[in-house]
């Protein structure tokens, strides 16, 4: 059985995921960091690249390990987006095609059919035949014309001010590409992707630039394309095609047609001019400004008032038995810019948060990290032990910890050293290592005086276990007897003056208590995982974090 997704439920499945952040209970996804332990022995070399993750069972788990601290995501936290295209001279573009899903993909070196350019977004409705650009796109200037009509220049009372668009089309004298206006970018503080170089969010149209679309683009027959050029045995020479569409009146409120579009009449030239040339049809050279007036002129309507729905092509009847196919393209009823989600790449979810500093004092300083992700529905715990409820706080620590009686020891350089803390048994001879996990980071106990807290996690590399580490009993020792150790693991030796540490409690993530993990490991789902570089967290910094789901 032959089936597709399409890109309608691609742009369906982005608003609702979306909507689960915007419109669910406070607190159900979250942005999470972690992996403070290296990947390899090969990360400190130039030409190191994270490993791509595989989404298996067992990496999801590591990820839910490896979480030091989570943010919780609000409803400016999410939002669509598109792939940035950023105009270039020298360039060829390909052109918008209904017909093609991949026009809005970059094949080889040529550019998707879009392109942003003084922070406006515009389609590419004709490429001069996979030309090159040799000069900017129109529409920095609304200037007046005497018919309002694309293809020659704008009336700012038909098409809007310069901050509305200008809408509608226009062809390049020089290099011969169409340009139609779609949207602005959304450069204001609420898009969280306005400085980003690989994306960017675009902004809603109002009542009144939707009108502006309708005018500008609103069923334009802007160009045609040849499906078959024909079996090689046509006459050469140069043939009249007709054609033939159903219009949208709003004056009469309702569908008029089919009709003949105007013919040399109204618009100074045949409808369609199709040459062939060595038997098969000759790509077509079309006049922008007569797809305007194809689309929009219907006897005495006004163009605001009557649109093409649908538009076909009729042949010459010589080209009957020739296998010539030729499909117009037309733009939407509604025109380029009414909705510009449905007439762009829009089905991306960009997600965000940024972590100032501590973020409440629960994401640590002085670490390196090496994943994002983004989990769904985590169990966070409550301040006493009972039941567990979402917490309404901005960040969550999400690491298990020792409290250990004692100053806060300064002799840890976590951002250039790797280090282990292990248990230690002596109920048998020889001793021999239990639990052992990366030490994430060190911090004092604010809670309790003359206290510090040794946070850790374990995952599945070689360097450490997932046994458990026991409780201490009142002596500061494990109860069975035994103790705690640290290692720099880039050596090997334990470091001095934590060979044997007495810790007063050993807080894990069943339930949360002071200094301990807020969150309860393996209940959140984790749908996004991202490997990166590493990046160091120091004070006064802001990290921006950035995440792209597409669906």
């Amino acid at each position: 059985m032959a089936a597709i997704i399409t890109d309608k439920l691609r742009k369906t499945s982005t608003q609702s995921f979306i909507n689960d952040i915007l419109f669910d209970s406070p607190g159900d996804h979250y942005i999470g960091i972690g992996k403070t332990d290296k990947y390899d022995g090969s990360e400190n070399l130039a030409t190191f690249q994270p490993p791509n993750p595989n989404n298996s069972v067992f990496e999801r788990e590591d990820v839910d390990n490896n979480l030091i601290g989570m943010v919780k995501l609000t409803s400016n936290r999410v939002q669509r987006v598109i792939p940035r295209v950023n105009f270039q001279i020298g360039r060829a573009y390909k052109v918008y095609d209904p017909y093609d899903p991949t026009c809005f993909e970059l094949t080889g070196s040529i550019l998707p059919c879009y392109a942003v350019y003084n922070s406006k977004v515009y389609l590419c409705l004709g490429n001069n035949n996979l030309g090159v650009t040799s000069q900017q796109i129109p529409h920095t200037t609304v200037a007046t014309g005497p018919n309002n009509l694309v293809g020659e220049a704008y009336s700012a009372s038909e098409l809007g001010t310069t901050a509305d668009g200008p809408y509608g089309a226009l062809t390049n004298g020089t290099d011969g590409y169409t340009w139609a206006f779609v949207c602005n970018e959304d450069t204001s503080v609420n898009s969280k992707f306005s400085d980003s170089k690989t994306f960017l969010k675009i902004t809603e149209p109002s009542a009144a630039q939707k009108h502006f679309a309708q005018n500008g683009t609103g069923g334009l027959v802007y160009g045609f394309k040849i499906i078959n050029a024909g079996d090689g045995t046509i006459t050469n020479g140069v043939y009249d095609a007709k054609l033939i569409g159903n219009y949208i009146d709003e004056s009469a409120d309702g569908l008029q047609g089919p009709r003949a579009l105007p013919d040399s009449t109204a618009n100074g030239a045949t409808n369609v001019q199709i040459t062939v040339a060595n038997g098969v049809v000759q790509p077509i050279t079309w006049n922008i400004g007569n797809g305007q007036t194809l689309a929009a002129a219907t006897g005495d309507d006004s163009p605001s008032e009557s649109r093409i729905q649908k538009v076909s092509l009729v042949l010459p009847d010589s080209f009957d038995t020739k296998g010539v196919d030729i499909v117009p393209l037309v733009a939407p009823v509604n025109g380029f810019g009414y909705d510009p989600l449905d007439d762009l790449p829009s089905y991306y979810a960009g997600v965000s948060a940024d972590l100032e500093d501590t973020v409440d004092g629960a994401i640590p300083l002085n670490v390196k990290y090496r994943q994002v992700s983004l989990i769904a529905n985590p169990t966070i715990h409550e301040d006493s032990p009972g039941s567990d409820y979402p917490l309404h706080k901005e960040a969550i620590n999400s690491l298990k910890s020792f409290g250990v009686v004692g100053s806060t020891p300064t002799t840890f350089d976590f951002l250039n050293n790797e280090y282990l803390i292990e248990q230690i048994s002596n109920s048998a001879s020889p001793s021999y290592t239990e639990a052992r996990a990366f030490v994430d980071y060190i911090a004092s106990a604010d809670d309790t005086p003359n206290m510090y807290n040794i946070y850790y996690h374990q995952n599945s590399s070689k360097d450490v276990n997932k046994k458990m580490f026991r409780d201490a009993d009142a002596t500061g020792v494990d109860n069975v007897g035994g103790y705690l150790r640290i290692i720099n693991n880039s050596t090997g030796s334990t470091v001095v003056g934590y060979d044997n540490i007495a810790y007063a409690v050993h807080r894990d993530s069943d339930i949360k208590s002071a200094g301990g993990s807020e969150y309860k490991h393996g209940t959140g789902e984790i749908i996004f995982v991202e490997n990166i570089q590493p990046i160091s967290r120091s004070a006064g910094q802001v990290d921006k974090l950035r995440l792209v789901l597409q669906f």
